[in-house]
C-alpha cells in the first residue's frame, strides 16, 4: 500500500523516456526483530513507488530505525495494532505456507510418476521394435 512521500523522486529523463516524478513510497523492507516482550526493533526501508504503472524505483526514499519496539507499541495505536495483525495471521500464513508446500511437492511427484511412465512406455516401444527387428532378421 502506497504512502505519500514527504519529499517526492524525480527520475531523471532518459532518451528516449521522458522525466517522471514518482509522489509515493513503497515498504520494500520490514524487519522486527522481537527477542522478548520488553525488548525488540524494527527497521523499515522505502523506495519510490508509482501507483499508477506498480514500478518500484530502485532509488530508497529513506530509513526508519525504531530502537525500542515494545514502546513505540505501547504509544502508538497503529503500531499496535500492526503487531496485533501480525500475530493474528500468523496462524493463517503458517498453514497457508504448509499447504502450498504440501501441493507443490504433490505437484513435483505427479510430474515425476508421468515422466516415469513416459520413460517406460518408450523403453517398451524400443524393446518391441528391437524384438520385431530380431523376428524379421531371424
Amino acid at each position: 500500500m502506497p504512502i505519500t512521500a514527504k519529499v517526492p523522486f524525480e527520475i531523471a529523463e532518459v532518451s528516449p523516456q521522458p522525466a517522471k516524478t514518482l509522489t509515493d513510497i513503497w515498504l520494500s523492507r520490514i524487519v522486527l526483530d522481537m527477542l522478548s516482550p520488553t525488548q525488540g526493533e524494527a527497521r523499515i526501508e522505502t523506495n519510490y513507488y508509482d501507483p499508477a504503472t506498480g514500478e518500484v524505483a530502485d532509488e530508497t526514499a529513506g530509513h526508519l530505525f525504531v530502537p525500542d519496539l515494545p514502546l513505540a507499541i505501547q504509544e502508538v495505536p497503529e503500531a499496535a495494532a500492526a503487531v496485533e495483525a501480525i500475530v493474528a495471521a500468523f496462524p493463517a500464513i503458517r498453514d497457508w505456507q504448509l499447504a502450498t508446500a504440501e501441493a507443490r511437492i504433490k505437484a513435483e511427484a505427479d510430474a515425476a510418476k508421468l515422466e516415469s511412465e513416459k520413460l517406460k512406455a518408450e523403453d517398451e516401444a524400443e524393446a518391441a521394435a528391437l524384438a520385431d527387428a530380431a523376428k524379421q532378421g531371424a
